[in-house]
């Protein structure tokens, strides 16, 4: 699964350190660090090398403030930020990859009424990805986020209605959940839709 997830808000670590302006090895020092790198090292070469490795080092140094703070707001109860950092947890951004830690985040946002974590929770589920694999449970999360219009959830209870995985297989309720995602153009959803007209045309749509 990928952290990917639509609705998930991006941090931009190392772009926010690159355009901070109390930033030590922003854009304005850049030329005068190379010429003093020059300087001690004696080529251009060596330069760029030292303040390259400077450079990533503020970086590193801001994306572990940005984590820590990202943390606090987490453990203070925010929903988005629980799902941020679970985010960061299962894609091994700036902190190990853990995907227990991931559900433990999600589920936690998940409760809270996002349907983003309720998605992604659906995924791990659906995968047994940091947690014991459960088609059933991984049904009830899609449904929760399909419930407030989330279209790969929609989609994603959808095949799970058409190959009876953690639900009852219904044709009918995959063809509304297909057709749902569709209307909001998703196109693995439009592709669905057509290939179960074709094994149950009935389905389709009478014309007018």
């Amino acid at each position: 699964m990928t952290g990917r997830r639509h609705g998930i808000r991006k941090l931009r670590l190392k772009a926010d350190c690159e355009e901070r302006p109390e930033n030590m090895f922003g854009k304005q020092i850049y030329a005068v660090l190379a010429l003093s790198a020059v300087f001690l090292t004696g080529t251009s070469a060596l330069a760029e090398d030292f303040v390259d490795q400077r450079v990533d080092q503020a970086m590193d140094k801001a994306e572990s403030a940005e984590i820590k703070a990202l943390q606090e707001e987490a453990n203070g109860g925010d929903a988005s930020a629980q799902l941020e950092l679970g985010t960061l947890y299962q894609n091994g951004q700036g902190v190990p990859q853990d995907n227990a830690k991931a559900a433990e985040l999600w589920t936690k946002a998940a409760n809270q009424g996002l349907a983003a974590a309720q998605f992604n929770l659906g995924l791990l589920y659906q995968n047994g990805d940091g947690v014991p694999k459960d088609t059933a449970k991984a049904a009830e999360w899609y449904q929760k986020a399909a419930d407030q219009g989330d279209a790969e959830a929609q989609f994603s209870l959808a095949l799970l209605y058409v190959q009876g995985q953690g639900v009852k297989k219904s044709p009918p309720e995959a063809a509304r959940l297909y057709q749902k995602a569709a209307d909001q153009g998703h196109e693995k959803a439009k592709k669905g839709l057509e290939g179960l007209y074709q094994q149950h045309p009935d389905l389709r749509p009478k014309s007018p």
